[in-house]
């Protein structure tokens, strides 16, 4: 498992058993030849917001990884 010190290891397994979690979701229905349930959509949704949360928070950290100087924030021109 990852380690604490790795953020970045810990938002990436988090968001693989996310996407593993959505990915049966979406087999499991189309198993049966059906849509989801209201309760299974709101799951998906859930699921796919925190999904989705967890890859803007990764892109960020990868942005200050880098050399602050390549680092261009909203409203920088390079002035």
């Amino acid at each position: 498992m990852a380690s604490k010190a790795n953020p970045f290891a810990i938002l990436n397994d988090r968001k693989r058993v996310l996407r593993r979690e959505m990915e049966a979701m979406c087999s499991g229905a189309e198993t049966e030849a059906r849509d989801f349930t209201q309760e299974e959509q709101t799951s998906y949704e859930a699921k796919k917001t925190e999904f989705d949360r967890l890859a803007s928070q990764l892109e960020r950290r990868h942005e200050l990884a880098g050399s602050p100087d390549t680092i261009v924030l909203a409203g920088d021109q390079g002035v």
